[in-house]
């Protein structure tokens, strides 16, 4: 099936993007958790969306097969700006995500500004999580305790989530932690919450920048990449980027910024 066709004419296939999958080191069993941009691979080759990006979706579960667990992320943000967080409240990072959510047997994290949508033997154990967002009993600590795999299919390494759980396992100074109270709406059921965030400042000082750690996990080959017509695939296990990203701060606390704030 063609799912992408570049401004040159080349057309991006169904086969071609388990290739790419099979060479960023994806495998059988796999625990994914994906960060995607479809826009980067070129134009839509799809009049019906819905068709296309359920291709995309069976292409991720063949190549993770029975015993591989698939995790999108599902982020909100009315919670944080004061208004209720509905349990199905459309996710707004990407149409990807939002597709996937509504699938069957998806499941979709409890938590009101970093939900995730999950399928796979692992969902349950992932359900099980904080009210904090980014410790070692967040999404982000239990994808860490499992080793999974971050993909990046078409989205930059620059919207890496997870780094924000090593900037605050590792205690940078530039966040804080914040708490969020609001209203939660589950079905039927309505009640007040209070949530956990680490934080940055909002007067511009704290410039997020991952490159350096990006091309340490590249250079290294730990984070392996593939070609897809316009865009990239990335993939890197979650301990080794925990791991090269607590090198980093530990020889500059600010490795991840642009610059000291």
């Amino acid at each position: 099936m063609e799912l992408f066709r570049t401004d040159n004419g080349a057309s991006v296939k169904d086969t071609d993007v388990l290739a790419a999958f099979r060479q960023v080191g994806i495998k059988q069993g796999d625990l994914l958790f994906v960060h995607s941009s479809l826009k980067a691979f070129g134009m839509l080759a799809q009049p019906d969306t819905q068709a296309l990006m359920a291709a995309l979706v069976t292409a991720f579960t063949e190549i993770i097969g029975e015993k591989g667990t698939l995790i999108m992320p599902t982020f909100t943000d009315n919670f944080l700006k004061g208004k209720p967080y509905h349990t199905d409240d459309r996710s707004t990072v990407g149409a990807l995500t939002e597709f996937y959510r509504g699938q069957p047997g998806v499941s979709r994290t409890l938590h009101p500004f970093f939900s995730v949508a999950t399928r796979g033997p692992r969902s349950a154990e992932l359900a099980d999580i904080s009210h904090d967002s980014f410790d070692a009993h967040s999404i982000f600590g239990n994808v860490h305790r499992l080793d999974g795999l971050l993909v990046f299919f078409g989205a930059r390494f620059q919207s890496c989530t997870f780094v924000h759980y090593v900037e605050q396992i590792h205690g940078v100074p530039y966040r804080f932690m914040k708490t969020f109270e609001g209203v939660i709406v589950d079905g039927e059921r309505s009640y007040r919450d209070s949530y956990t965030y680490f934080v940055r400042p909002l007067d511009g000082n704290v410039d997020p920048e991952f490159s350096r750690l990006g091309k340490r996990l590249l250079d290294s080959g730990m984070m392996r990449e593939a070609p897809l017509g316009h865009g990239r695939v990335f993939a890197v296990r979650a301990r080794d980027l925990f791991d090269e990203g607590s090198k980093l701060l530990d020889a500059d606390i600010y490795s991840l910024l642009k610059q000291k704030p």
